[in-house]
């Protein structure tokens, strides 16, 4: 056996030892192929580019010479269809549970800047739910939340939420589960709420959520706050980058301040005001657009802290769901049964996640690593040794 075909075998055997902790749902009876293996060569098959059940197995198929060697394969390769029922059998929380154990062990450590949001995987809905009420159309998608790591731009915790609603206790529920102590949280409005900053808080750490009228009275008092507010107690920041073929200025002001009385005992661990008025102009056809958003923290910030802090929680929009929809195909990939598509999105989040770790002297996107995975052994057993470095 060559030197490279036993890195392959002690990278995946790491994988396949997470795999084995997974539960399998299916009776004993007319079982062909291991639980393991079947998660193994599926996680392997979304590293290199495949994207749905019928690809998968043609790349196993491909691959045989060489996964034969690595694992066993006393009945050859699984069938699409295997791999459609076995993916479709497991308990969300089994997966989830699978993608935890990963983070764990080979991502321990969160950097200072968290972001949340939700995302709604359209491929999940089908044609004919629009001849329903749009509300029962609804319940057919998969939504999920995301805890996500802006600085390593890595996804360490995720929850699949029954319906969209649930986003905000499903935050909760993930960020229980992390040390917040010197971390910053941010979230749009709909994770703009008096327990949950109090639970970032009483947690240790600080949070940024943007404020809209989900939160009417609260952002009437910050627009109140700033009307009155003079030069001399605010600091200020301009952020005049542009590109994409627009002119864009954002101008920050930031007033340290607690809330008005009647706001303080929901609010109370609010210090940091933030107002942003944005500019926009479209250079090929000369329209403007303007916009005033506004946010909260419990952080004393600069107006230049303020702008990092609200510009970097987008990296979880560009950096995450722009991929998965770009990279994956999540939005178009269609799911006939829902716990597929629940599934597919924690096996998305964990291959994103292998990708992201590995370092490379080209800075390679998360299309081109997959493209490399596919057509280079060696490159492919570099990107699962740095995914299981730290593992035991």
């Amino acid at each position: 056996m060559s030197d490279l075909i036993q890195s392959y075998k002690c990278a995946v055997g790491k994988l396949l030892s997470l795999a084995r902790n997974v539960p399998d749902p299916r009776k004993r009876r007319g079982v062909r192929h291991k639980l393991d293996i079947v998660l193994t060569i599926f996680v392997l098959a979304l590293l290199c580019d495949q994207n749905d059940f019928v690809r998968v197995e043609d790349w196993a198929k491909s691959e045989f010479e060489t996964l034969k060697q690595i694992m066993p394969l006393p009945h050859g390769i699984p069938s699409h269809d295997t791999f459609m029922r076995v993916i479709g059998a497991l308990p969300v929380e089994s997966v989830e549970s699978l993608f935890v154990s990963w983070i764990c062990e080979c991502c321990p450590e969160c950097s200072s800047h968290l972001a949340i949001d939700g995302k709604t995987v359209n491929g999940t809905l089908r044609t004919t739910d629009w001849e329903s009420e749009f509300k029962e159309a609804q319940k057919n998608r998969v939504h999920v939340v995301s805890v996500f790591d802006c600085n390593a731009f890595q996804v360490v915790r995720q929850q699949i939420m029954p319906d969209k609603g649930g986003e905000l206790h499903s935050a909760m529920d993930m960020l229980a589960g992390l040390d917040l102590h010197g971390k910053m949280v941010t979230g749009d409005a709909g994770f703009c709420n008096a327990v949950l900053s109090s639970q970032i808080a009483q947690q240790g750490g600080d949070f940024c959520f943007e404020v809209k009228d989900n939160q009417r009275l609260l952002k009437q008092s910050l627009i109140s706050e700033f009307d009155r507010a003079t030069p001399e107690i605010l600091t200020t920041f301009v952020d005049d980058k542009g590109g994409h073929g627009r002119i864009e200025r954002r101008e920050y002001r930031v007033l340290s301040s607690e809330l008005p009385y009647y706001l303080h005992q929901s609010w109370a661990y609010i210090r940091c005001l933030i107002e942003v008025q944005s500019y926009q102009k479209q250079k090929s056809t000369g329209k403007e657009t303007t916009h005033t958003r506004y946010y909260v923290s419990n952080k004393p910030m600069t107006a230049q802290e303020a702008s990092e802090t609200v510009r970097g929680h987008w990296h979880i929009e560009a950096g995450l769901h722009a991929v998965l929809d770009g990279t994956f195909n999540e939005d178009v990939c269609k799911s006939r049964q829902k716990r597929h598509a629940q599934n597919l999105v924690v096996f998305r989040h964990l291959v994103f996640g292998i990708l992201r770790k590995h370092e490379d002297k080209k800075h390679m996107t998360v299309s081109m690593k997959r493209t490399h995975c596919r057509n280079d052994l060696k490159y492919r057993v570099d990107v699962l040794e740095q995914a299981f470095e730290r593992a035991i």
